[in-house]
């Protein structure tokens, strides 16, 4: 059992250098899953099958070690992470995964979305996006994870990570501009207004003589270049992103609108490694 634990932790340890990349493809992953749960997106043609895809290879990087470590250990490891946010983390997600690959396939073959089944996969990739966030905000020796607003920062970066994938595979399949950057510019607009405001009211309850919660080397460099990771997260993040979307038409956004996505993915990876990086034991 000592193994079988010793796995499933290294599997789920939100610390982790991984926990930068696993945590930040998760959260758009579950948020591209909620959005083509609740309706977002077109029923017909081939942007089911591209989100869709899209959706699950973010989501296989966080899914895989889970998987993995489920197997080793059964039913016995499932029971000794029931209390835990990260059991809750894990076991929402996996439902959300398995749900939304059922829900997906049904789509696919039968040519119409089943609404109970998408809006299980909603609600089951909220839960797991807010597990995944208790895990940090649960935290009472970090003040800047547990008094600054992690909840909100971790569900609105989803959203607006799922809703710019969305936006993504529209513009790459050439659907009208109008209906393609209205979504794209308002979730990046959230998206910037909610890491300042988590960044805001972290900066109020840092303290000079705390500890460094994580001293592995990934985490040094990052609290070395924090300033070149705060400015990597804003332009990256949100400017650039907004820009591509604002100058796409008929014309560019096939080109313009997934380059506006993938900027928005390093700029959270940015963002992710600082949240992890400047985290500070009181």
């Amino acid at each position: 059992m000592a193994r079988i634990t010793d796995i499933m932790a290294r599997g789920a340890d939100p610390l982790a250098p991984e926990a930068t990349l696993s945590g930040t493809f998760s959260g758009v992953g579950f948020g591209m899953a909620a959005a083509l749960g609740v309706g977002l997106g077109r029923t017909t043609g081939a942007e089911p099958w591209i989100a869709g895809a899209l959706a699950l290879a973010l989501l296989g990087f966080w899914a895989a070690p889970r998987a993995m470590a489920l197997r080793a250990g059964g039913a016995a490891a499932l029971a000794g992470w029931r209390d835990t946010w990260a059991g809750r983390e894990t076991a929402a997600g996996l439902a959300a995964l398995g749900v939304f690959l059922v829900h997906l396939l049904l789509w696919l073959g039968l040519g119409e979305r089943l609404w109970p089944l998408g809006l299980a996969v909603a609600g089951l990739a909220l839960l797991a996006l807010h597990a995944q966030a208790s895990l940090y905000a649960t935290r009472a020796d970090v003040a800047c994870w547990s008094q600054a607003p992690t909840v909100l920062m971790v569900l609105v970066l989803a959203a607006a990570g799922g809703m710019l994938g969305l936006s993504a595979v529209e513009g790459l399949l050439g659907f009208p501009p109008s209906l393609v950057v209205w979504k794209a510019a308002i979730s990046l607009i959230a998206a910037g207004l909610t890491a300042q405001l988590w960044s805001f009211k972290a900066a109020e309850v840092r303290r000079e003589d705390a500890a460094p919660l994580l001293d592995a080397p990934f985490f040094g460099r990052g609290r070395a270049q924090a300033g070149r990771l705060r400015w990597a997260a804003l332009v990256l993040g949100v400017v650039a992103p907004l820009i591509c979307a604002m100058l796409a038409d008929a014309t560019t956004e096939r080109v313009l609108m997934p380059l506006a996505f993938a900027l928005h993915l390093a700029g959270a990876l940015a963002f992710r490694w600082l949240f992890l990086a400047e985290a500070q034991r009181a």
